[in-house]
């Protein structure tokens, strides 16, 4: 029994050695916010990391989970009934949220090592809706919004990859999706209703891929797939009512569509 007991002191104090050094911050000024925070080693790693939540207006949610260690997580929000979470599993992982308007949704889920997201939702904006999910090392990922009623999503695996999401007006969707490493794709949308989708994969994962889409009008759709290696994609479509699609399978193609 006296074994017993010392056993588990001792675990007792390995424990809140691990998680000792976890800095954890909430703010909150307004009316009927919820903010949580959760830090926590698994297998056996822990510590080092940071959390910070500053909440002003009224209604927002904030929820920041962070496993293992090193990792650093930020969310900022004003406004009303906005809505944000980051579930960080690995090391030295950093993500920064932030909204301003109403009823916005932002999600981020990683995994792995040094992954970074920064999201943003500016402006008096409402119904805004972004989601991250990395896992791997070294993915970066960007989404800003300025608007009403967009969309953003983004997929990474492995590592370095890079992707980059800006919506300005209402109504857009862009989404990205890469699995494989070395691969870069950004989006850009001015304008209303307009759609953009952008696959880069291939049957080993695909590596080292760019397509860009820039739509800047309305009711414009943009595609982009390619499975394979070292391609280049690049869509471009200023007006009304356009359709552009790009598919590219094998090694180093390069393709370019410009709509006006």
């Amino acid at each position: 029994m006296r074994q017993a007991l010392i056993f588990l002191t001792l675990l007792l104090f390995a424990s809140y050695g691990m998680a000792q050094d976890n800095i954890s911050e909430i703010y909150q000024e307004g009316e009927y916010h919820k903010a949580k925070i959760v830090q926590e080693p698994h297998q056996g790693v822990g510590g080092g990391n940071e959390a910070y939540i500053m909440q002003v207006g009224m209604n927002n949610t904030a929820d920041i989970h962070q496993l293992k260690a090193d990792n650093y997580s930020k969310q900022d929000q004003s406004g009303q009934d906005n809505w944000t979470r980051a579930l960080i599993y690995g090391l030295e992982n950093h993500t920064i949220q932030v909204q301003e308007g109403t009823n916005g949704w932002q999600y981020i889920g990683q995994t792995g090592i040094e992954n970074t997201v920064y999201q943003r939702q500016l402006g008096d904006n409402e119904n805004n809706w972004s989601k991250t999910v990395q896992r791997g090392k070294d993915n970066r990922s960007t989404q800003i919004q300025k608007g009403d009623n967009a969309y953003a999503n983004v997929l990474q695996e492995f590592y370095d990859n890079i992707a980059t999401q800006n919506q300005g007006g209402n109504e857009n969707w862009a989404d990205i999706s890469q699995e494989g490493n070395y691969n870069k794709a950004s989006q850009t949308q001015f304008g209303e209703y307009n759609q953009s989708t952008i696959v880069q994969n291939g049957p080993n994962y695909g590596t080292n891929n760019y397509a860009y889409t820039n739509q800047r009008g309305m009711n414009n759709y943009a595609e982009i797939t390619q499975m394979g290696d070292n391609h280049m994609a690049e869509i471009l479509q200023v007006g009304i009512d356009a359709s552009a699609v790009i598919y590219q399978t094998g090694m180093n193609h390069t393709a370019n569509i410009v709509q006006r």
